[in-house]
């Protein structure tokens, strides 16, 4: 997997490149798979190459997004006010 500094909004509508972004990336998506290693958690992750570099075992992509975020926005801010 290669980590790029792209960044979009709007189902791709809006672009821009963030200067460092695939490096700061890389490094909390292995954090976090290393982190699920040592707990006993399998996942493709194989190991970090270098700043913008994952080795990943082949599989089967289950079509999920997972959107994070430190407030209420979009339909749950509308829902919940």
């Amino acid at each position: 997997v290669h980590y790029k500094d792209d960044a979009t909004a709007f189902n791709g509508e809006k672009h821009d490149t963030i200067l460092g972004k695939g490096v700061l990336n890389n490094k909390i998506s292995s954090f976090f798979f290393e982190l699920l290693k040592k707990e006993g958690v399998p996942t493709h992750f194989v190991r970090r190459e270098d700043d913008r570099n994952q080795t990943v075992l082949t599989l089967n992509i289950i079509p999920l997004e997972v959107i994070v975020r430190n407030i209420a926005a979009g339909s749950m801010a509308k829902r919940f006010g």
